[in-house]
């Protein structure tokens, strides 16, 4: 036998096309599509999945729940696989508000009071600044990597932004965009536009300066 032929034999036992074999018919009425499951057809059997019988017009009672804040007289439709337990988004936050403590807080850098708005902010935005929103819709902080990684607090940062008018500290062409730092100690240094942040690196190091003046000479 060739391939295809062996391996329904094996399978199914018969050569014949398993396509072609007579199959069950749904038990119900005089459907005679054939049997998806529980002896019912593909039609039938979503009615017993989704409403509990596979009759036509036969849906179940949709049952309601209290909602779980306190003192509210809302109700939650129930489902078995629904994690949802508040009517609305407003006994969410007000039950939620307590247990992630949206109240005041001390910021972790400047010792302030401020309050957060959610649960894992530890800072102030004066010291990490406006979160920033991308296209995709995920939220990033530049102002809270700046605290971290640097020291420098957003209220810092704006301070040498504005030294220059908003311009980079070294061409005073464009926008200053990027913080420097040194990359042996560490300590940041100024406000500085992509350009000329990435050409420090070469200028920094040793012999660098000769090496691409005597590059320009002889191919210049």
């Amino acid at each position: 036998m060739c391939s295809t032929h062996y391996r329904r034999w094996r399978i199914h036992g018969t050569t014949d096309d398993p396509k072609l074999r007579e199959r069950s018919i749904c038990s119900v009425g005089k459907c005679g599509k054939p049997v998806r499951g529980h002896g019912l057809c593909s039609m039938h059997y979503g009615r017993l999945r989704r409403h509990g019988s596979a009759e036509l017009g036969a849906r179940k009672v949709p049952l309601f729940i209290e909602c779980a804040r306190e003192g509210c007289d809302g109700e939650v439709r129930y489902h078995p696989s629904s994690q949802q337990k508040y009517c609305s988004s407003t006994c969410y936050r007000a039950e939620k508000s307590g247990k992630y403590n949206y109240g005041q807080r001390i910021c972790g850098h400047c010792s302030a009071t401020y309050k957060p708005t959610g649960p894992m902010q530890k800072y102030c935005v004066a010291c990490i600044g406006p979160t920033v929103y991308s296209k995709g819709g995920h939220s990033r902080s530049e102002g809270l990597v700046r605290l971290k990684k640097y020291g420098v607090p957003h209220s810092q940062w704006l301070e040498w932004v504005d030294r220059h008018a908003g311009l980079c500290w070294i061409c005073r062409e464009k926008p200053a965009a990027v913080l420097d730092h040194c990359h042996t100690t560490g300590k940041p240094r100024g406000a500085l536009c992509q350009g000329c942040n990435s050409q420090l690196s070469g200028v920094e190091r040793h012999g660098w300066i000769a090496k691409a003046r005597n590059y320009l000479e002889e191919n210049g």
